[in-house]
């Protein structure tokens, strides 16, 4: 395999991992907020909005991130397999339930589903983050 095909896939595996973050994100974030924005008051919006927490925050479980992974795996695949599950898990709960939970207007559910989705993105960004440094990160030095 040459250099160029080699860093062409690293790109394009970053480029897609970095995308599933931010269409989460923005579904997330930006269209559910406008489907509360009618429904709810603003105190409950402020509520949910506590949920973009994690992303700030991500700092402080990091360490962990670099520390524990299964070896047979890799260190940064370990976390993106593990996160990628889990969010489609909660993605797939929230899609099938989702018109209940803002039926019967339960905003403080709602929000910790937000929350634990939001710290298994950010700690999958860790992870990319780290991937992106590891397969860009020397060549990016030499040339700095």
């Amino acid at each position: 395999m040459s250099i160029k095909t080699s860093r062409l896939k690293t790109t394009s595996l970053l480029v897609f991992l970095y995308s599933l973050q931010g269409l989460i994100i923005g579904l997330l974030l930006e269209t559910l907020q406008i489907q509360l924005k009618h429904d709810f008051s603003y105190s409950e919006l402020g509520v949910f909005l506590l949920c973009s927490y994690p992303f700030s925050l991500k700092i402080l479980w990091s360490p962990i991130v670099d520390s524990y992974y299964f070896t047979k795996i890799g260190r940064r695949k370990t976390w993106v397999m593990i996160t990628q599950s889990l969010a489609v898990k909660i993605l797939f709960y929230m899609s099938s339930n989702i018109d209940d939970i803002l039926q019967e207007k339960r905003i403080y559910f709602l929000s910790v589903l937000c929350f634990l989705l939001m710290f298994i993105i950010s700690t999958q960004d860790i992870a990319v983050d780290g991937w992106a440094l590891t397969l860009c990160g020397q060549e990016v030095l030499n040339n700095f």
